[in-house]
C-alpha cells in the first residue's frame, strides 16, 4: 500500500499537490503530458525531495529515504539498453542482488528470452522489469513505458504487466492502455489528482484491442472489413 499525505512538490513554476491518496494493486496516472505525472512519480521513487508531506510505503515513511534505500522498482521514461547480451546481464544483476534468475524468469513467464541473442524493443523493456523483479521490490513505478513501442510490442507489454502480482503505479497519457492496465485509474490535470475510479473497461479494452489490431486482420480476408487493394 502506498500512502501519500499532505504532499506539495514544486518544480520551477509548477507545483504537483496531493491531498490524500492511497494506491494499491495496480494504478494507472492518467493524463496529458504537463499535467504532472511523471514529476509525482519521481517524487515517489525519491529522485525529487518533497517540499512537504510524506510518503509511505507499507506502513513505512520513506520520505526522506534514499531512492537505493527504498522497497521499490522504478523505471524511467527513457528506455535503459544494456551493452551485454541477455543471458550475461540477467547473470551479472542476479549476482548483485543475490537471486536465482531463474525463478524469477519462471514466474514472470519469461524463460524464453535466454535463448535470444537479439531482443525486440518490447522484449527489451520486459527484460528491464525482470531485473527490477530481482530486488524484489514491493511496488513498481512505471514512467510511461510504451511510449516508444510499436503496436504489437505495446500489447505484449501490456499483458506482460497483468500477469504480475506487484502493486504498480504506471503513468500514461494513453486512455486505452490504462484501462487494459488499471484497476483503479487517476485523473491528473494541472499537478492535481482530480478523479479517480475503478476500472470496469479492462475486458473491453482487450476486445477493442483485436478488433484493431490491424496486423492480424489483414492476414485475414474474412475478417479484414476492409477492401484490398
Amino acid at each position: 500500500m502506498l500512502k501519500l499525505m499532505d504532499l506539495e512538490v514544486r518544480r520551477r513554476n509548477f507545483t504537483v499537490s496531493v491531498d490524500r491518496l492511497e494506491l494499491d494493486g495496480s494504478s494507472v496516472l492518467l493524463g496529458r503530458n504537463g499535467s504532472g505525472k511523471s514529476t509525482l512519480l519521481r517524487c515517489i521513487a525519491g529522485f525529487i525531495k518533497p517540499s512537504k508531506g510524506k510518503i509511505i510505503i507499507d506502513g513505512v515513511d520513506v520520505t526522506d529515504t534514499p531512492p537505493a534505500l527504498r522497497v521499490i522498482g522504478y523505471m524511467p521514461q527513457e528506455q535503459v539498453k544494456l551493452p551485454l547480451k541477455t543471458s550475461k546481464a540477467l547473470e551479472y544483476f542476479a549476482k548483485k542482488f543475490n537471486v536465482d534468475p531463474s525463478t524469477i524468469l519462471k514466474e514472470s513467464g519469461l524463460d524464453y528470452i535466454l535463448e535470444k541473442e537479439a531482443l525486440s524493443v518490447g522484449e527489451n523493456q520486459i527484460m528491464n522489469v525482470a531485473i527490477i523483479l530481482m530486488r524484489r521490490p514491493k511496488l513498481l513505478l512505471l514512467d510511461e513505458p510504451t511510449s516508444n513501442f510499436d503496436f504489437i510490442n505495446k500489447i505484449a507489454f501490456c499483458r506482460f504487466l497483468k500477469k504480475l502480482s506487484i502493486p504498480m503505479v504506471y503513468v500514461t497519457h494513453d486512455p486505452l492502455e490504462a484501462s487494459l492496465i488499471a484497476d483503479r485509474i487517476y485523473l491528473m490535470e494541472n499537478g492535481l489528482v482530480k478523479k479517480s475510479c475503478t476500472n470496469l473497461l479492462k475486458e473491453k479494452a482487450e476486445k477493442m484491442l483485436e478488433e484493431f489490431n490491424l496486423y492480424r486482420l489483414l492476414d485475414s480476408v474474412a475478417d479484414f472489413p476492409f477492401q484490398r487493394v
